[in-house]
């Protein structure tokens, strides 16, 4: 009888195992559409201004910065939203949301009509596929967390490398509004799928063994707890400091090339390497967390971005701009994860999406300014070297700070 009972529980961990990489798998193209499809605001640029006769940095505000802000600001809320609601549903208004988004901008008339589709529809869509995406994801795994998150966040990269380019395809031969009802309906095809693979967590599970039963939640984690929490504002620190100047790194970087006097087309090919890096980051930065805890693979982390930095100062050749250019795409892929995986490392599965929207406008709102201050430090000393002397000082002292994080790569109440 017994070995009966040790044989039917070993089969019920077998089967919720392989419905934890279902969810990955989910988690994977829902983050990539959700998210990851913004990624084609870039290729929407030239035809928008075609189309509405605006500056480029006007679509770019009602494009990518309205979504960016309202996706910052909006981070909170859905934390909170998620705690009361089913991430299934979560994920099923995230695809909508996407897909009428597009549809919309396929037949929006006026510049003010995209500005508000960006900043409702296409925000929501984007915050939602990362933040419950991500919850799935940290529900279902407690043994190779780190590794599976970063498996689901390598969605938003892979959409990074493949969209711009099919997305500018289809925009020469089909032209910008078909292109849009396209990308609207990828996202609409997907609906199904979330409504009929995803399950919240293992206990709803009917194969759930009573040993995963027994790993629910334990505790209510509140927005006032968490913000008067010492450990949420080192963690908060951390990842928005890093991802910082990480961000700043890749948003210039094709300029930074430029100013070394890289071509062109070669700089592309620049741009290409960072983003296939930044996949082999994610997952890879997922296992060294998992293996290695919160203070070690940090610190790992804040060695290659400084590297990458050493390595772009002066004057450097083609083969160092390479070399920096991997280590920035990897750490790319490595900070996108930083987020969720210290999170859950801090507050288990009842605490993820109420901490990590609550840390998530702070980390916008730096990354923004960082952007901008980087570019603004070349136009005024025309070099970019001062800005990262200045990026190294910051990842110093956050490389000291990573001593405050515990060593474990899991929290003690899941």
């Amino acid at each position: 009888m017994q070995v009966q009972q040790e044989a039917s529980l070993g089969a019920s961990a077998r089967s919720i195992l392989t419905r934890g990489w279902v969810m990955v798998a989910v988690s994977f193209v829902v983050q990539g559409l959700g998210l990851g499809c913004q990624y084609a605001n870039f290729v929407l640029i030239q035809p928008l201004q075609d189309k509405f006769h605006g500056s480029t940095a006007t679509i770019l505000f009602c494009t990518t910065g309205i979504s960016t802000l309202f996706q910052g600001l909006g981070s909170r809320l859905c934390g909170m939203a998620l705690q009361r609601y089913s991430i299934r549903s979560a994920l099923l208004v995230s695809m909508l949301s996407s897909a009428l988004g597009y549809w919309w901008l396929a037949y929006a008339s006026e510049l003010w009509q995209v500005a508000v589709l960006q900043g409702l529809l296409l925000a929501i869509g984007g915050l939602t596929a990362t933040l419950a995406g991500n919850m799935l994801v940290a529900n279902w795994f407690l043994e190779n967390r780190g590794l599976a998150l970063g498996i689901a966040s390598a969605g938003v990269l892979t959409a990074g490398v493949a969209i711009p380019p099919a997305a500018t395809w289809a925009i020469d031969v089909y032209g910008l509004s078909t292109t849009c009802l396209l990308l609207g309906l990828m996202s609409f095809c997907t609906l199904p799928v979330v409504a009929w693979l995803v399950i919240d967590r293992p206990e709803c599970s009917e194969s759930s063994p009573a040993s995963l039963e027994n790993q629910a939640p334990i505790g209510e984690w509140t927005l006032r707890r968490i913000l008067t929490s010492r450990t949420f504002w080192i963690i908060t620190t951390i990842a928005t400091l890093i991802s910082a100047v990480v961000y700043a790194l890749m948003s210039n970087l094709m300029l930074l090339a430029q100013a070394h006097g890289t071509a062109r087309q070669a700089a592309s090919w620049l741009l290409s390497t960072a983003a296939l890096s930044g996949i082999v980051g994610a997952v890879l930065y997922g296992r060294v967390f998992d293996a290695m805890g919160q203070r070690i693979s940090v610190r790992l982390l804040i060695a290659l971005v400084m590297a990458g930095c050493i390595l772009l100062m002066g004057n450097p050749s083609y083969i160092s701009l390479m070399i920096a250019v991997v280590l920035v795409g990897i750490s790319a892929g490595s900070t996108l994860l930083l987020p969720s995986v210290l999170t859950t490392a801090n507050f288990g599965r009842s605490g993820f999406a109420m901490a990590y929207g609550a840390a998530n406008p702070f980390i916008v709102v730096f990354i923004v300014a960082a952007i901008s201050a980087f570019g603004r430090a070349y136009d005024v000393q025309g070099t970019y070297d001062g800005a990262l002397e200045a990026f190294l000082a910051i990842l110093a002292l956050v490389f000291l700070s990573a001593q405050f994080l515990g060593k474990r790569s899991t929290a003690p109440c899941q």
